[in-house]
């Protein structure tokens, strides 16, 4: 149970781990599409920068281009004898005077020799410009006859310089101006128009805003948690893109982290400048049901797109962060103690299942063993291997069975010739012990025998060793007599 215990512990906190670092990701995975994305939204509007004057320069090419049909129109009807040519020139230059388009711009014409033959201002009318100059010095009107007279034929020549723009008649003071002019050899004639870069960039700052609108949009939708969101500002700490804070600068706000007191500013560029996967800041912030109240820890990963130089930031609450790793840790936990108790479940009938046979094989070894009963015999048909150890136990005990009757048929037949052996042994030890009493017997009728005459002799011998008989002749040969006589062994 302990050992359970500790791997749903270790289990826990591998996967808590693992969905942090999982989520980390994510939350990279975002800050690293949002970086894509300003920097296509940057593309996308140099782009448009690019083209905007390419396709204002062709705009001139096809203005310049139209007007020089009406004087080619007017010079043709002229010299097919259907109109004089002053008539001519006259109605194409109230034709060309007539041509209005975008913001009041118009089509102007000069001559070779400097002077305005086409204009909306009146007083600017055949006045030698030789050496009229704009305000940076460049002498606009030479230098549009020089590129109109220098471009290839049915090419324009084009001329950067400033000039009065005029307004509902009314002149206002000079801005850069982009000029095509086209040579008009027949009449000597210089037809251009131009456009106000401010109206270029007008158009590509609008293109640009309706760009930053969309991405800011994009953002927006991009969600991490409840209420993570992304933000981008700049350099200057110009908010760009937020939910809440738009049109502010954090510096001069002086929004600061509560946690540390610093510029809020200050953390996020720091934390930006760190390598990527550590490019990462926890702060307090409030939250959108709680306004002004920053007491919510707050996650933010935190990056600088190059080419704007803008700070991008993918930011989330930490809780928010963290409720779908513990609501996934504790739905795996339960799931894996159901299946840890399913599987003891199943494992215990598994056992039980396995060991019955085994059981029954250990009870009839037992039985065997304690009572010595042959006869006992297993199952044969127990599952797999079990069946198989069975089987070759029912021909071992079969074997032994065997072996034990033979046994007590050997020990039965030995016993029996052990009995008549011992019958036989019997029979001899009682002759043994009859020739034993006969010997006694013998031994004690020899020793009688043998001791009366042995008593006499001794006494003869000690008498004649006491020198008794020394002078006594005829003692002395009785006694000698009696010795002989009693030492003779009968034939």
């Amino acid at each position: 149970f302990l050992g359970v215990v500790v791997g749903i512990a270790f289990i826990y906190r591998s996967s808590k781990d693992i969905l942090y670092e999982l989520k980390k990701q994510e939350s990279l995975a975002i800050l690293s599409n949002v970086l894509e994305i300003v920097a296509e939204y940057n593309r996308s509007v140099n782009k448009y920068r690019e083209t905007a004057f390419k396709d204002r320069k062709r705009e001139l090419y096809h203005l310049v281009q139209g007007a020089m049909k009406i004087a080619e129109n007017f010079y043709q009807k002229a010299k097919d004898g259907k109109i004089s040519m002053n008539l001519a020139r006259k109605r194409a230059k109230e034709t060309i005077s007539s041509i209005r388009y975008g913001k009041g711009d118009y089509i102007f014409g000069l001559t070779s020799d400097y002077r305005i033959i086409i204009h909306p201002d009146p007083k600017m009318l055949n006045k030698d410009l030789y050496n009229l100059k704009d305000p940076d010095g460049v002498y606009v009107i030479r230098e549009l006859v020089k590129a109109a007279k220098k471009a290839p034929e049915g090419k324009a020549g084009y001329v950067l310089y400033k000039w009065w723009r005029y307004v509902n008649g009314k002149k206002l003071p000079p801005e850069s101006k982009l000029s095509a002019a086209m040579y008009f050899k027949p009449w000597e004639w210089i037809l251009g128009t131009g456009v106000y870069i401010s109206d270029i960039k007008a158009e590509v700052e609008k293109k640009k805003k309706e760009n930053l609108k969309r991405l800011c949009a994009k953002l927006l939708e991009m969600r991490l948690g409840e209420h993570g969101y992304a933000f981008i500002f700049d350099r200057e700490g110009n908010m760009i893109c937020h939910p809440n804070l738009k049109n502010v600068n954090i510096i001069k706000a002086k929004a600061k982290d509560p946690s540390t007191g610093r510029l809020m500013f200050d953390e996020l560029t720091e934390a930006a400048r760190k390598p990527w996967g550590q490019n990462v800041l926890e702060y307090l912030w409030d939250k959108p049901n709680d306004r002004k109240h920053y007491i919510y820890p707050k996650i933010a990963w935190c990056a600088q797109e190059p080419s704007t130089g803008w700070y991008v930031v993918v930011s989330a609450y930490k809780d928010e962060v963290e409720k779908p790793i513990y609501t996934f840790v504790k739905s795996m936990l339960l799931s894996g103690v159901l299946t840890i108790g399913f599987l003891f479940i199943v494992l215990f009938l598994l056992l039980k299942k396995l060991l019955s046979p085994i059981r029954e094989l250990a009870g009839a070894c037992s039985q065997i063993e304690k009572s010595g009963d042959l006869s006992v015999k297993v199952r044969e048909d127990l599952p797999g291997e079990v069946g198989i150890l069975a089987r070759q136990l029912n021909r071992m005990i079969e074997a032994i069975r065997d072996f034990h009757q033979e046994l007590e048929a050997k020990v039965r037949e030995r016993t029996k010739e052990l009995l008549k052996k011992t019958k036989e042994l019997e029979e001899a030890n009682e002759r043994l012990k009859e020739l034993d009493r006969t010997k006694s017997a013998f031994l004690s009728s020899v020793s009688h025998e043998l001791r009366t005459p042995l008593t006499t002799i001794r006494m003869y011998a000690q008498t004649i060793e006491m020198g008794r008989l020394d002078g006594k002749p005829e003692l002395l040969e009785q006694a000698s007599k009696t010795i002989l006589r009693e030492t003779e062994w009968p034939e």
